[in-house]
């Protein structure tokens, strides 16, 4: 959603700027990297069921609890 106002913040009225690593050309990439590179490894342990999914858009404390939780019911070697 734009701001109300073109180039401040509407929350605190700071100048926006766009970061160079927020660019639609390097949004593509990473999308194409994810594509070509990452896919294919989330289908891979899906395959020999050792992929694990969690919603990490929680606090970093709650995500690391939920990981810990995860390692420790597939009783993997790693040690935790």
């Amino acid at each position: 959603m734009p701001p109300k106002k073109a180039g401040i913040c509407d929350k605190c009225q700071a100048a926006l700027f766009q970061r160079t690593d927020d660019k639609e050309e390097t949004v593509k990439k990473r999308i194409e990297v994810y594509k070509n590179e990452v896919a294919s490894l989330v289908e891979y342990y899906e395959k020999i069921n050792k992929l694990q999914r969690l919603a990490a858009d929680k606090e970093a404390g709650i995500v690391l609890k939920e990981i810990v939780m995860l390692v420790r019911a597939r009783n993997d070697s790693l040690k935790v």
